[in-house]
């Protein structure tokens, strides 16, 4: 037997225990926020309503658990919502122990971004510097071997404006 207790909300009695079964597309905004928002799939609206909920409730301590598994289920949105909201929301989420640990998770996640940027940034200009040095060189000995700067272009590529200060540099 399945049992509406409003709109979203069924219980199925006729088991050992009864099961309460929640479909949160047919729970309504203002008398079911905590418990709608409970999915993945947030957008940064639906985020900021909550944690707009949450600052006038002053609830951000006692919600820590509850915001962990919206935050898990919808990471990309809430972050976007957290670089929104005013640093007062910030703050009050690093006094809680998992909104520290988010932002310190982000926060190393980002950084880890940013090294792995530079590193490869860093290997593609040492790649560009060592080849055209390699080509200079090759260039000098082109030069040395008596060859004219025009064939020295046609087989490294290089301009000629190049080659001449390349040629005199050595």
């Amino acid at each position: 037997m399945v049992e509406k207790n409003s709109p979203g909300i069924y219980t199925v009695k006729g088991d050992v225990f009864a099961i309460q079964i929640i479909d949160v597309r047919h729970l309504s905004d203002n008398e079911n926020l905590w418990l709608k928002n409970l999915r993945g799939k947030l957008g940064p609206k639906a985020i900021n309503k909550v944690i707009a909920e949450l600052e006038k409730q002053d609830k951000t301590v006692s919600l820590g658990a509850y915001m962990d598994v919206v935050n898990r289920a919808n990471s990309g949105s809430f972050k976007e919502v957290l670089e929104m909201r005013a640093p007062t929301f910030k703050q009050m989420l690093m006094d809680t122990e998992i909104g520290a640990g988010w932002i310190k998770e982000w926060e190393s996640k980002a950084q880890a971004k940013g090294e792995a940027e530079g590193k490869a940034k860093g290997l593609a200009e040492g790649k560009a510097e060592g080849k055209a040095e390699g080509l200079a060189q090759v260039a000098r000995n082109l030069k040395l071997s008596g060859m004219s700067n025009k064939l020295i272009s046609q087989y490294t590529g290089l301009s000629l404006a190049k080659i001449n200060k390349v040629v005199k540099i050595k």
